[in-house]
């Protein structure tokens, strides 16, 4: 179990960009079937770093006036809500529990340790006058890189960009710590500076850029990792926009789609190039 002081040596050294990249789903080593590229060992995580995470559940943004929820239930971290009385309002209540839910990865990938979401269902479940979101497991996890906990490489195999214009390369290791940037987040920043085209690319790799880690291992073993978690594989749950000299713009970071049919295509993994 990591203890107190290495904890804080630990926060003090990991950037956002590292964490980003970093950051994946664990499960438990069932004769090497594992579903997810984190193997969970049987330690369960320190008192400071639950509290740590749950700081970063209660630092996300808000839109609503909603009340955000986290509870405890044999073991598990339950997130979600308090029922809301419109159907518009429990929706914008669904997109900052999802939020809460990237917040938990985050912490936790600065932490050292490992999570994972167990589904609560695509409308949440209710939990008397609370709506749980999602219910996450949290244990500490063995290195899931060659580089221990964290890694700055970038996704493979190599492969060209597709013709055209590409955004530039996205940093994956900087300077800006993650966990206190994490505990006080807001929905946006006026600075006054004109933001430029690597500053574009580095925010939308950040909202669904690719990472370096393998997806359902004991299925595809393909190379899919995304910056933020996906729910059963899918990748397809969100879509990121870019509006940029009055046109609107789809940011695609692959050079193929992840149809069922790529899916199948375990020996020809070219396709899954990207940053």
């Amino acid at each position: 179990m990591l203890n107190y002081k290495l904890l804080l040596e630990l926060i003090n050294t990991v950037s956002v960009e590292e964490v980003i990249n970093s950051r994946c789903s664990s499960c438990s080593n069932h004769d090497e079937m594992r579903s997810h590229w984190g193997k969970f060992l049987n330690n369960s995580p320190s008192k400071e770093s639950i509290n740590y995470i749950l700081q970063c559940c209660d630092g996300v943004p808000r839109f609503g006036t909603g009340k955000l929820l986290h509870w405890f239930n044999e073991d598990l971290l339950y997130l979600g809500f308090e029922r809301q009385i419109t159907p518009s309002l429990e929706r914008l209540m669904h997109i900052e529990s999802g939020m809460q839910q990237e917040a938990v990865y985050l912490a936790c990938a600065t932490l050292g340790l490992g999570t994972c979401i167990l589904n609560q269902g695509i409308n949440g479940t209710a939990y008397d006058q609370k709506l749980a979101t999602a219910s996450h497991i949290i244990r500490e996890i063995d290195e899931p890189y060659e580089s221990g906990k964290f890694t700055s490489e970038s996704p493979g195999p190599k492969k060209a960009f597709k013709s055209g214009k590409n955004l530039s390369i996205p940093v994956r290791n900087g300077e800006l710590e993650c966990l206190p940037e994490l505990k006080h987040l807001t929905s946006s920043v006026k600075s006054g500076i004109v933001s430029k085209e690597k500053d574009l690319s580095q925010l939308l790799w950040s909202a669904k850029g690719r990472t370096p880690h393998l997806l359902r291992m004991h299925r595809w073993n393909n190379l899919w990792g995304l910056t933020i978690p996906t729910w059963k594989g899918d990748k397809n749950h969100t879509t990121v926009y870019l509006v940029k000299d009055g046109c609107l713009f789809q940011y695609l970071n692959w050079t193929e789609n992840f149809s069922f049919l790529n899916r199948g295509l375990l020996y020809f993994p070219k396709w899954t190039r990207g940053n």
